[in-house]
């Protein structure tokens, strides 16, 4: 297997968090590439909000299609009465019965009486997350890994993911393109090493083979250590 798939390697139960952007199609597919298909316990999921453009639903369509996987369509359809708010219920749909104007996120709005807004991100929360955690959950999981297709290049958004108080009740976050760029890098500083000075490289040679050599992906994710945001490299 090439290197630069390793980053993609997963293991169930785990979700596949796809958007229908390029990025998270990109992750998608080179998941699919490391991994020979979906493994055992692994679910693609897209969450519909009835608000995306029909370029969007035919583009997530065309991916499952084209790529042999099955991507589950979830729709937010209400809360869980009489339990808190991060328990919701949701139905799967298809390309063909995917709502188009809105209905999800009009339900949502009724049922919190407000709109979202920057400072309370319930579509985001709702629509999204907490649909996706109640399809997990029906799959009988109480735990597990959510791959999201956030960049190297999106430093911030990186080290929230990682923060050990991150509330991660809806998924350990694991970040394999951010992944991918970390260890690059670390490969790059490497062959620097080698190159630059074979003379006195020898102990920093070994320095680094140890460190490309620690920690795998998933590990790295559930300790919520920050070697993913620290390994950025220009």
């Amino acid at each position: 297997m090439l290197a630069t798939l390793e980053p993609y390697r997963i293991e169930g139960p785990a979700q596949i968090c796809f958007s229908g952007g390029r990025t998270s199609a990109y992750m998608l597919h080179q998941i699919l590439r490391a991994n020979d298909g979906l493994p055992r316990d692994c679910f693609a999921a897209f969450q519909n909000t009835g608000k995306e453009r029909e370029e969007t639903l035919a583009f997530v369509d065309e991916c499952a299609r084209r790529w042999g996987v099955p991507v589950a369509w979830l729709e937010w359809t209400g809360f869980v009465e009489g339990k808190a708010q991060r328990y919701c219920t949701y139905r799967v749909v298809t390309f063909e019965t995917a709502a188009r104007h809105g209905e999800p996120f009009a339900a949502l709005a009724r049922a919190s009486n407000m709109l979202p807004n920057p400072v309370a991100r319930l579509c985001t929360i709702n629509l999204k997350m907490r649909a996706s955690s109640a399809y997990m959950r029906a799959q009988g999981f109480e735990e597990w890994d959510s791959a999201i297709g956030i960049r190297a290049d999106e430093p911030r958004r990186v080290a929230r993911m990682m923060d050990p108080a991150r509330d991660n009740s809806n998924g350990v976050p694991v970040l394999p393109l951010a992944r991918e760029r970390h260890q690059s890098g670390r490969a790059r500083v490497l062959a620097r090493a080698t190159v630059r000075s074979p003379a006195r490289s020898a102990r920093r040679l070994r320095q680094l083979r140890l460190l490309l050599s620690q920690s795998a992906p998933k590990d790295c994710a559930r300790a919520h250590c920050g070697t993913v945001a620290g390994g950025l490299v220009d």
